[in-house]
């Protein structure tokens, strides 16, 4: 049997002066000697060649890992199954519900519309309705709730998780539930229902020390809210067993000042239950014309400033949480054939950046059936990965699976910054495991 080297293939040079083999389709990586180098390089030049004892070892080893792949394999095609395989899963469903659009927060890269509108009591029973369906031909059902700010009415919250975990037990279908909060609202009531409502997972944003974060994320009446996030954070994680990711928006402004709020944490707090995720901040220009040109000209362009960031982070001992890192069936569940977003007015969506201009693809009724429009679902799920040239030629191809969809389909770039980095992101992972180690 002929081989060939696998094209996702990539050497790295880290900064300690380590040689690493990664590979982006298995997301597997060897750390390679300076001696044994040049032998890796000409077993993988010549693999279809007579090779002495230690390197047909080698070359076994490099097979079985799928750094060599039989001559004959399509990689691209190898990918796309991947894809396709997850986006028509009929056993997994993702709703995310927005039980209002109102939020107390006046964020000043939001993207979304200030309608403050809340679901009503009978579309509740029609989403009870939809999910009782769903648990008695689903095998997992995962509800993610978001705004708005979905605790300005935590009764709607605490209505749809208890029945969704109750007909969920009844059915065998397994249920989580996570949630995307600003976190001012986390009162002790609340707290005490977090871990039987199966709120397992939380991302609270924190935008740097206080004197970037207020000025990010005032409260409505352009008050402080740092002091009590960062409060109502160490009270969720010692009251609770959720997970919380801790979102750091980051631009040109700020990014410097993250060591000064990294130190706020206590190392009591820096263990698995406490994840940190860099974001570049961004807004929709249709959504924020006064001030996206600001936004604009502060985004980060290089991926070097958030590696050097989740390094340091790594470092201070905190766990992080990379999206980059994770070989992926999809970019994001909008790509998956069970996924929707349920407006507060029923409506359903692909992308909450598609709010203000009304693209729905469909709507829930009260008595819980779902209408579709066939022809914008296809939108969204006809695309697989390598479809275009720039993607067929990318290495990081089985990590972003073809980029951000909603971009895609209005014609923007849809490329993630970590791709424009290959040997960064390969650092970062590097750095990632061997803080596990």
């Amino acid at each position: 049997m002929k081989l060939k080297p696998s094209f996702y293939n990539h050497w790295a040079s880290l900064q300690n002066g380590k040689q690493v083999l990664f590979n982006f389709f298995t997301g597997k990586m060897i750390e390679v000697p300076d001696t044994d180098f040049e032998k890796y390089i000409y077993v993988m030049d010549h693999c279809n060649t007579d090779l002495a004892e230690d390197q047909q070892k080698l070359k076994k080893e490099l097979v079985q890992e799928m750094y060599l792949i039989p001559e004959d394999v399509n990689e691209l095609d190898m990918i796309r199954i991947r894809n396709l395989s997850s986006r028509y899963d009929s056993l997994f469903y993702n709703l995310v519900i927005m039980p209002t659009l109102d939020c107390n927060f006046a964020c000043k890269y939001c993207y979304e519309s200030r309608d403050t509108g809340y679901m009503s009591e009978e579309l509740q029973k029609g989403l009870i309705s939809w999910i009782n369906k769903i648990s008695r031909m689903a095998r997992r059902l995962q509800l993610t709730w978001f705004g708005g700010e979905p605790l300005m009415d935590f009764s709607i919250v605490e209505n749809i998780n208890s029945h969704a975990k109750a007909a969920c037990a009844q059915s065998g279908c397994f249920f989580h539930s996570d949630i995307t909060t600003n976190g001012y609202l986390l009162t002790d009531e609340i707290l005490s229902k977090v871990d039987d409502l199966r709120l397992t997972n939380f991302q609270i944003t924190i935008d740097g020390p206080p004197e970037y974060h207020n000025r990010y994320r005032p409260l409505k009446d352009g008050s402080e809210s740092f002091d009590v996030i960062l409060k109502n954070v160490f009270r969720l994680l010692d009251r609770t067993k959720a997970q919380v990711a801790l979102r750091i928006n980051v631009d040109k402004e700020n990014y410097s000042s993250i060591p000064k709020f990294l130190k706020m944490i206590p190392q009591k707090y820096r263990t698995p239950q406490l994840m940190l995720a860099y974001k570049d901040i961004f807004s929709d220009p249709e959504g924020n014309k006064g001030i996206e040109e600001e936004i604009t000209n502060n985004r980060i362009k290089s991926y070097q400033i958030m590696k050097d960031l989740y390094t340091h982070s790594l470092q201070e001992g905190f766990e992080v949480f990379i999206p980059a890192l994770k070989i992926r069936d999809h970019h994001c569940n909008s790509g998956s054939k069970n996924y929707f977003i349920v407006h507060p007015s029923g409506d359903l969506y692909r992308c909450t950046v598609e709010f203000e201009n009304g693209k729905t693809v469909g709507h829930l009724l009260e008595d819980g059936n779902i209408i579709i429009d066939s022809y914008t679902m296809a939108k969204w799920l006809t695309y697989t990965p390598g479809d275009d040239e720039k993607c067929a030629h990318c290495k990081f191809l089985p990590m972003c699976q073809g980029g951000c969809r909603y971009n895609r389909i209005v014609g923007k770039n849809p490329c993630s910054l970590e791709a424009t980095d290959l040997d960064g992101i390969i650092e970062l992972y590097y750095l990632s495991k061997s803080k596990l180690a």
